[in-house]
């Protein structure tokens, strides 16, 4: 691996599959005044300049500490799209990238007249994968896209003024049933980034504005409500019964039961209360 000391100055940024994350950075300089660089960036010759491959948070702490150079492995030149797959290629291996950072990139990709199958290929993931992430990139509001980053689940980290991929993904669905024009979605996702919603707040949410509810009440209300799923066995004759009598689905049955519009109940089932011997009693800790 050829590596050498190269002037930061003397570096170009053309493209970058990552977004700039303040406390992200911030922790990165700091290992780095400690620690030293682990791992160098990826560079490629351009005249008297390199074009950055990879490595831009790396490039990016440099800068900010105000060192003078940053070593860095010699790569062939390359054309944008080829700067594209190895730079986004890099953050698919650290498993760090965003299905928005993934589709930002696979969507410029396309415009460089790679085909889906093209792309999955060039990056070795699914070409399933690739369509989402064009989709889901596609259908966030362009004024948000840079405040949508990748959380990781239960973490918290970087949360504050930011957006899960995988929240942002759940007001998309939710647009999407409801057929929400992009103020609609705008509207929501920002609601959800400024107020730190989570995805049972967006489904709610979602429920409330199918069942007629304005959107201005629906953000003001959201706070109150929760949707809540409940396993129940019923008998399969006595609720289709039911639903003939009313006149309407199973989900549509139970939800109007439980707001008190249809009165009625379901017999519990003889087995309900049976106690089992020990034979077959499930174990406490298995």
């Amino acid at each position: 691996m050829n590596v050498k000391d190269i002037k930061i100055k003397d570096i170009v940024v053309k493209e970058n599959s990552r977004s700039s994350r303040d406390n992200e950075l911030e922790e990165l300089m700091r290992s780095v005044k400690q620690h030293g660089l682990k791992q160098p960036i990826g560079v490629s010759p351009d005249g008297k300049k390199y074009v950055l491959e990879y490595g831009w948070r790396r490039y990016e702490a440099f800068r900010k500490l105000g060192y003078n150079t940053i070593p860095a492995v010699m790569g062939k030149v390359k054309e944008l799209k080829d700067l594209l797959i190895v730079n986004v290629i890099e953050n698919i291996q650290r498993k760090d990238i965003s299905p928005f950072e993934l589709g930002r990139v696979c969507a410029k990709l396309k415009d460089q007249s790679m085909t889906n199958g093209e792309i999955g290929a060039r990056l070795s993931i699914a070409t399933s994968r690739v369509k989402a992430a064009i989709d889901a990139y596609n259908h966030t509001p362009a004024e948000l896209r840079h405040k949508v980053v990748f959380m990781k689940p239960g973490s918290g980290e970087f949360k504050k003024g930011f957006i899960s991929s995988s929240l942002a993904q759940s007001v998309i669905g939710v647009g999407r049933t409801l057929r929400l024009n992009n103020t609609e979605i705008s509207k929501i996702m920002e609601y959800a980034r400024v107020h730190e919603l989570v995805r049972e707040d967006i489904l709610a949410l979602g429920r409330m504005l199918q069942e007629g509810v304005t959107m201005g009440d629906a953000l003001k209300e959201i706070r109150n409500y929760q949707v809540v799923r409940v396993n129940h066995i019923v008998n399969i004759n006595e609720m289709e019964k039911m639903c003939k009598k009313h006149k309407t689905g199973k989900n549509r049955l139970i939800q109007e039961m439980v707001y008190g519009k249809i009165k009625g109940r379901f017999k519990k089932p003889s087995f309900a209360d049976r106690k089992f011997s020990k034979k077959y009693k499930r174990k406490e800790k298995i």
